[in-house]
């Protein structure tokens, strides 16, 4: 599908079965800011704009609102800007919505990354092993932002006129990167995670814990075009010292596990020592009783 991002720009979404498309521009009565091409036979309901209106514009405009509220509270960083208007909408547009059962896992370990997911409805737990580490609520996120941030570096890495001072701070690359002229380093920042998205996995796994969840998605690829490398990373700091608490909470739970089963196995042995006591003096009070017979 090269020659279609050649003709019409990037790909910003999919929409598959029963998914709609073209909603923002009716919604905030604009000119439409992309293109919608059918890679295979496509059959497809067309609302105009009239009927939508009416039917389902309120609820759909109400959805969409709640949803970029969302967007511009998780994606910014202390003492940055929020997201502009129409990068908000553009996020907004991009997200995709997945839906599971209780019980259903939306990440497994080991699976292939590349997407943060945000709780919209419901609640779903993190696992490591068997061990649930965390639970989210809505407008929590997880996902694999340890690989965007190592995009981002990278990135900074490949500009052609790097700054000359040197940084050690993770915050002070992206302000370096923020810096440099914003269509070479999305270029950049584009082929680093293409390049670092194939090696990497899902390290937890997320499984659905009420009757249902709803959860929204964007790929790291979206993220990356609509967020500045500065809260691209933020966000990645925030997730690794998340994981890290659940990993210190994981590493309690299971120290309190194996403590609580030593103390069982203690008092399992202690039980047995006193039923053997009991069963021992029973023997000798019996035997005794039968020979003064």
């Amino acid at each position: 599908l090269e020659w279609l991002s050649r003709q019409y720009g990037i790909l910003v979404a999919r929409a598959g079965e029963t998914q709609t498309f073209g909603e923002l521009a009716i919604t905030y009565n604009q000119s439409r800011a992309a293109s919608a091409i059918a890679t295979v036979r496509t059959e497809l309901v067309r609302i105009d704009r009239a009927a939508y209106i009416f039917y389902l514009g309120v609820h759909v405009s109400r959805a969409l609102g709640e949803k970029q509220k969302l967007v511009t509270r998780l994606f910014r960083a202390p003492g940055l800007p929020a997201l502009e208007g129409q990068r908000a909408k553009r996020l907004t547009y991009a997200l995709g919505l997945v839906r599971a059962e209780q019980g259903q896992p939306v990440v497994r370990t080991g699976q292939r990354g590349g997407r943060v997911y945000v709780v919209w409805q419901g609640e779903v737990d993190v696992r490591q092993g068997s061990h649930t580490i965390a639970t989210l609520g809505r407008g929590e996120m997880v996902g694999d932002l340890d690989a965007l941030a190592a995009a981002v570096v990278e990135a900074r890495v490949l500009l052609p006129h790097p700054p000359h001072t040197a940084h050690a701070s993770i915050g002070r690359h992206a302000a370096a990167g923020q810096a440099s002229d914003g269509a070479a380093f999305q270029h950049f920042l584009a082929q680093a995670l293409t390049a670092t998205l194939p090696l990497s996995r899902e390290s937890l796994s997320v499984v659905v814990r009420s009757q249902g969840a709803d959860l929204l998605t964007l790929t790291l690829h979206e993220l990356a075009r609509g967020v500045d490398a500065q809260v691209l990373l933020h966000l990645a700091e925030q997730q690794r010292a998340r994981r890290l608490y659940w990993a210190e909470r994981a590493a309690t739970s299971l120290a309190s596990g194996k403590q609580l089963l030593h103390y069982a196995r203690a008092a399992d042995r202690a039980a047995r020592h006193d039923a053997d006591l009991a069963a021992t003096e029973h023997a000798r009070a019996h035997g005794c009783g039968g020979v003064g017979g």
